[in-house]
């Protein structure tokens, strides 16, 4: 393993257990770890009280790790989780499924989720299990390869930032619109030709980039988004 410039060699055991002066956030971004570190990562996460935020960037833990080290969270008040560039290239459904149900299971008060770069391509029910995040203000799947996001999507009324740039998107789920305290919706660069005719119900957007689409047409609906929206 290749060690970057100005880190330790050593995972931080104390850290990864809770007992280094109640650190609060745990980064290992571009660390090139492995699976199977991740799943000793896991085992030492176990007990940990204090942890809030986690970033797993830029790793090859893949599915199986990543769900490793979430599972050892299960105590802590993780509120951030960012796994940019961790391995899920190829993942299959079933297995991103299960991850999906593992950050739903144990990271109950997450509030930002952050799976950007993973090119990810799977059928919309594997990230489903997300949607049960009640907590959830932030959700980031920018530079994947979705197709669709889950319909379920319409549930998670605590949804503030839906960043989906830079996808394979053929639609948006209608669903979306009950998101009424929605405020960001960044779907640029993929190839929507529609929006949901109803999305003006999304009466919080302050910023809605639906550029580089082909979208030809928009629906009459836009016209009851607040004034102040950037689009």
């Amino acid at each position: 393993m290749v060690v970057p410039p100005n880190r330790p060699a050593l995972l931080p055991i104390a850290q990864l257990r809770g007992q280094s002066g109640g650190e609060a956030v745990l980064n290992v971004a571009h660390w090139n770890l492995g699976e199977l570190s991740a799943h000793a990562m896991g085992v030492l996460l176990r007990g940990n009280m204090v942890l809030g935020s986690l970033h797993l960037d830029h790793n090859v833990f893949g599915a199986s790790g990543i769900k490793a080290i979430v599972e050892g969270c299960g105590d802590a008040p993780v509120k951030s989780l960012t796994a940019k560039g961790s391995g899920l290239l190829g993942a299959e459904d079933s297995t991103l499924e299960e991850l999906s149900s593992a950050i739903c299971a144990n990271l109950g008060q997450l509030a930002e989720l952050r799976m950007d770069e993973n090119d990810l391509v799977c059928d919309e029910s594997a990230l489903a299990p997300l949607c049960k995040l009640r907590n959830l203000r932030t959700w980031s799947l920018e530079k994947n390869r979705l197709v669709k996001v889950p319909a379920l999507i319409g549930t998670m009324l605590s949804l503030r930032h839906l960043l989906l740039y830079s996808n394979q998107l053929v639609e948006l789920p209608t669903s979306l619109c009950l998101l009424t305290g929605l405020e960001v919706l960044d779907v640029h660069k993929n190839v929507l030709t529609a929006l949901p005719s109803i999305v003006g119900k999304l009466v919080s957007l302050k910023k809605m980039d639906v550029s580089e689409n082909r979208i030809v047409e928009l629906p009459i609906s836009i016209c009851e988004l607040s004034e102040e929206v950037a689009l």
